[in-house]
């Protein structure tokens, strides 16, 4: 009968008490193991999707095929600057693009927000030495956020206000090697800017030594180029 049959099957179990554990264990194991990969590959799963709705869509566009003025030197009473220039992501050469290209990636429906950002690279008269500067809008941190720098990126100081004309904000890195804190004084093509705050904004395709506001970013750069 079926009573004979579990009485025999528990008789042997507790007869055998040995390798009715190693059975046990190897069953809770097997379990185990299953419950710890499944939960890790949930959790490589979360991850991955919060890095995916953080950046993935978020994105620079520049031109790479380089046309004057960036692919002369710019000159200043005369003296070639060799190297200054408008960069990309890694330091490349640029060319600029429009105003008007902005406002037909705008006009993309799967665009929500698109935002200018100029980058350039200066070299300091005072050591030879060059640097990079980003000019953003404050306001357009829907796209520039993950792009360029963030709020969450401040280290010291405070983030760069739309109305923070004459203010700048300088990376880690950079503050490091010239010894700069929030309130000191920093000279860029021929004007003096205050340091407002410090970021560190890790890998960014529009990472900068420099920030600065768009508009004060293209008058600095404007005073580097022979026209």
């Amino acid at each position: 009968t079926m009573g004979d049959i579990w009485q025999c099957a528990w008789r042997e179990l507790f007869r055998r008490k040995r390798r009715t554990l190693g059975n046990v264990g190897g069953y809770c194991l097997a379990v185990l193991t299953l419950v710890v990969l499944v939960a890790l590959l949930g959790f490589a799963r979360d991850s991955a999707n919060a890095i995916l709705r953080t950046t993935g869509t978020h994105f620079v566009a520049f031109n790479t095929s380089c046309a004057a003025p960036c692919a002369e030197p710019c000159y200043l009473n005369g003296v070639a600057e060799k190297e200054e220039a408008f960069i990309g992501n890694g330091g490349v050469l640029t060319a600029l693009l429009t105003m008007d290209s902005l406002d037909r990636v705008r006009k993309i429906p799967s665009v929500k927000h698109a935002a200018p950002y100029i980058l350039f690279r200066f070299k300091d008269p005072t050591n030879s030495l060059f640097f990079s500067v980003g000019g953003f809008s404050p306001s357009d941190m829907a796209a520039v956020g993950t792009t360029c720098c963030a709020e969450t990126d401040l280290l010291r100081g405070r983030f760069l206000k739309p109305e923070d004309t004459g203010w700048v904000m300088v990376e880690e890195a950079f503050a490091k090697n010239r010894g700069l804190r929030p309130g000191d004084s920093l000279a860029i093509a021929g004007a003096t800017y205050r340091v407002c705050g410090i970021v560190n904004p890790g890998i960014r395709p529009g990472k900068a030594d420099v920030y600065m506001l768009f508009q004060e970013a293209s008058e600095a750069i404007r005073r580097r180029l022979p026209a």
